[in-house]
């Protein structure tokens, strides 16, 4: 089953077409003078020539919707981090929204951000004992697979009680001295191969090459910076806070290290022209990736999780006054997994998805009280409370009205003291019925680990375990995908299905 995604701030407001947003944005748009109009479809033939290539290079075979691609499909992208094991299970929502709004006769495109680097986010997991960084600073696509990385899956899977086809997959394909973007890209070929889905590394010579214009003008000074700021300074007066800042040079430098490794180091002030080449030594940062990317793909539209929606948004005026075309932005869709655990706890205090932890520990809290003071104690102590005010307060007026305060003070201490001994209820109720409250428990730390959303902790493996696997999950996502219709604003997919 699925549900309207809980989303809020910018992506909210964007997804729902708030007016005042769509006309601040157009208004500032209107003025932007346009630059030379470039045509990503004249790229389409190269393009698709080096998501080829990097199939070969990883081992696989050509997915067919790479012809499809060439002809010039409708095409829908998202992409991710590279991380280990796929990381929290929304980077498969992300690849399942574009496969789903690409539709039949479309192709979407999964863009690896391999040159990302982030360490710590690529090798490691939330809330998991699994931790593989072999280079700090490096792009984390680069990286060279070792024993340490299958050492740390195999553990992982275990104490993941992942489907043991999925912990073999893993495994399968962690070959030591295999860079680990053609990792990756065997892993996505894994979870999505047979659909309409191509993986395509950006950190590739021959795309770096095809989009050399561009990289110029960023690296001359005359980027993305000030069309960024001023569209963010848009967004801002509407109301959304920026979620990156651009700096004059939006790039970062491949430099390479004594030890063989490669670091990216920032770019911070222009550089002239003769000095730009090769262009394979250049990584967009988060402000120009946006640009690099449709310059290179020419996406209909862009599938992003809230906080990429909110840069995406802050790129519309970079992409207008570099000429290059501004797809359609996408709020992804998200994913929900319940375990009978969950199920029962969710059900018990009247959880629903996209509530708060804060929300949530005081639905809990409220459960636990009821279960300890039952409603009609509750009632009855409540009125007696209210019955000792009023007679309080009648005896003091009888007397001297002056008194009436200390009166209420009297019965307001009186009602505080009750409220501290239903704590000592719930306490007490607790502990003589741990069996029945750590299940309760048990249930909310599955569906909000840490306070988090399930779908920002647990990989969609460890969900898929709860589903008879990866395999299994898969084919029931893609039939209920199948029945929404393309242009359907996100939804949270919910599993398993409730019982009729």
């Amino acid at each position: 089953m699925h549900i309207p995604f809980p989303a809020s701030g910018l992506a909210a407001a964007w997804t729902q077409q708030d007016p005042a947003l769509v006309s601040a944005l157009q208004d500032y748009l209107a003025g932007v003078p346009s630059g030379a109009d470039h045509d990503p479809a004249t790229l389409r033939a190269a393009v698709a020539d080096a998501i080829a290539a990097g199939y070969r290079r990883s081992g696989l075979g050509i997915p067919s919707a790479l012809e499809q691609f060439q002809a010039g499909a409708r095409t829908v992208t998202t992409g991710h981090q590279l991380v280990v094991a796929g990381g929290p299970a929304y980077l498969h929502a992300k690849a399942m929204t574009a496969i789903r709004r690409a539709g039949p006769e479309g192709v979407a495109v999964f863009w690896l951000a391999s040159e990302d680097h982030d360490a710590a986010e690529a090798g490691t997991l939330p809330r998991r004992s699994l931790r593989w960084i072999p280079a700090e600073g490096a792009p984390v696509g680069r990286w060279t697979v070792d024993d340490a990385l299958r050492d740390q899956l195999a553990a992982w899977a275990d104490e993941a009680a992942l489907h043991p086809a999925d912990r073999a997959a893993l495994l399968r394909h962690a070959v030591p001295g295999r860079p680990y973007a053609d990792v990756f890209r065997c892993w996505m070929d894994g979870w999505f191969g047979g659909t309409n889905l191509l993986v395509l590394d950006g950190d590739d010579p021959a795309l770096k090459a095809l989009a050399a214009p561009l990289l110029r003008a960023e690296l001359t000074g005359h980027g993305v910076a000030a069309p960024v700021a001023a569209t963010t300074a848009v967004l801002e007066a509407a109301g959304f806070p920026a979620q990156a800042q651009p700096r004059p040079i939006n790039l970062f430098e491949f430099v390479p290290s004594a030890d063989g490794t490669t670091r990216r180091i920032r770019v911070d002030a222009p550089l002239p022209d003769a000095a730009l080449e090769p262009w394979e030594r250049w990584s967009p940062g988060v402000l120009l990736r946006p640009l690099y990317q449709e310059w290179l793909v020419g996406s209909d539209e862009v599938v992003g999780g809230p906080a990429e929606v909110a840069y995406w948004l802050q790129c519309a005026g970079a992409f207008r006054a570099l000429g290059v075309p501004f797809p359609r932005i996408v709020l992804r869709d998200g994913v929900l997994v319940h375990t009978t655990s969950s199920a029962n706890a969710a059900q018990a205090i009247g959880w629903e998805p996209g509530l708060s932890a804060q929300r949530t520990d005081e639905l809990f809290r409220q459960w636990l009280t009821e279960r300890a003071v039952p409603a009609d104690r509750a009632e009855a102590i409540a009125t007696a409370l209210q019955a000792l005010e009023q007679a309080w307060t009648d005896a003091a007026a009888a007397i001297d009205p002056t008194l009436e305060a200390a009166a209420r003070a009297s019965a307001a201490r009186t009602a505080t003291e009750s409220d501290a001994l239903t704590k000592k209820l719930r306490k007490g109720y607790a502990a003589r019925h741990a069996h029945e409250v750590a299940a309760i428990e048990t249930g909310l730390s599955w569906l909000l680990p840490g306070g988090l959303p399930q779908e920002r902790v647990r990989t969609a493996l460890e969900l898929a375990a709860e589903l008879g696997g990866w395999d299994t999950w898969r084919s029931t996502w893609l039939a209920a995908a199948r029945a929404v219709p393309r242009d359907h604003p996100p939804v949270l997919w919910i599993w398993p299905e409730p019982a009729p």
